[in-house]
């Protein structure tokens, strides 16, 4: 049953908006409130009533909400909101937001599209709907953005801040344009997407091991495979192989930047780790080794943290990155790690390591 708390709310006056997200904050529920031509709204509790806090980046009364939706896009357990502007037809306008909290209990936002990596990367269309997606089940989320005479996009945030649009490599395609999207739990664990198409039929793309296929009875589409050059292997997370003569090595390893995806030929179900450990009900976490700590100046193996603090040590930076280290590892503070085990598992070592 509902009831009415409108009382609650210190500034109720109208507003012309199109979406409301809600998010965690330090002391309860943040309240995202898109404004149409008008600065958007942020109502954070204030002694048992919700007070307006947008301010700057955030309030940005300019531009034209037409979605907004919260998720932890970089897995760092503060979760970023995603707000598409739209100001006329199907140009759209106005540059969308992505908006992330700089520190964890402070209320200081920052836009991620406006930092220089991704000056290339500004979302200009007419869209009309955004839905937040974890294709992997690993808590790192990816946000779908429908637009008007516009392809799907599916965006996702890398951990230098770079946003790409992973819609094509990862299934999400669409032919026109979409008014909506919901994200729902039709067959997979993970979240699948309903997409209602504009004239034409809406489509249902099912998640299959962080990849989407479609599921609505309509025909999948398969790009040809590209003919083999050379030997191939079956890769999996983490691995490429390349074959090329000696002379050509310097030339492919001269780029002073370069982006390389991997996409899994294979099948076996090990490919997707993380998301098996997920639906295990296991989480990962990053932490750092805190100085004087039970781990500062002794190894993996002497600390004893699997067996003292029932998580596991996925990766260890000390001076380097090591993946899957031995007990063997050394630690000292300053150190990051990479480890999986339950919430309250990681809860617990994560007050003694951090």
């Amino acid at each position: 049953m509902f009831t009415e708390r409108s009382a609650l709310v210190d500034d109720a006056r109208p507003m012309r908006g199109y979406g409301v997200a809600v998010t965690p904050g330090r002391d309860g529920p943040l309240v995202f409130a898109a404004g149409y031509g008008e600065p958007n709204r942020l109502y954070a509790r204030n002694d048992g009533r919700f007070s307006d806090t947008a301010c700057g980046i955030v309030a940005d009364g300019t531009r034209h909400g037409m979605g907004v939706c919260a998720a932890d896009l970089d897995a760092d357990g503060c979760e970023e909101v995603y707000v598409h502007n739209c100001a006329r037809g199907v140009d759209g306008g106005d540059p969308d937001l992505l908006l992330s909290r700089l520190e964890a209990d402070r209320y200081r936002w920052t836009d991620v599209f406006a930092r220089e990596v991704n000056a290339d990367r500004i979302d200009v269309r007419a869209g009309r709907s955004v839905a937040a997606l974890d294709r992997l089940g690993t808590g790192r989320y990816g946000v779908a953005v429908s637009g008007y005479a516009a392809p799907l996009a599916f965006y996702e945030l890398g951990d230098d801040g770079e946003v790409t649009d992973m819609a094509e490599a990862v299934g999400l395609e669409v032919d026109g344009g979409c008014r909506s999207l919901l994200a729902v739990p039709y067959r997979s664990r993970e979240g699948d997407l309903f997409a209602g198409v504009e004239g034409g039929p809406n489509r249902l793309f099912s998640n299959r091991d962080g990849h989407y296929a479609r599921t609505d009875g309509g025909e999948e589409t398969v790009a040809a495979p590209p003919a083999a050059t050379a030997p191939t292997t079956t890769g999996g997370e983490g691995r490429v192989t390349l074959a090329l003569d000696r002379s050509e090595a310097t030339a492919l390893l001269r780029a002073d930047r370069g982006r390389v995806l991997v996409l899994s030929r294979g099948t076996r179900r090990e490919y997707e780790l993380t998301a098996l450990l997920r639906r295990a009900g296991k989480r990962f976490r990053r932490v750092s080794v805190v100085a004087g700590g039970p781990l500062d100046g002794h190894t993996i193996g002497e600390a004893e943290v699997r067996e003292a603090y029932d998580v596991a040590v996925l990766a260890a930076r000390h001076e380097s990155w090591t993946i899957a280290p031995d007990g063997s590892q050394s630690l000292s503070a300053g150190d990051d790690l990479f480890v999986v085990g339950s919430r309250d598992a990681l809860d617990r070592f994560a007050e003694v390591a951090a």
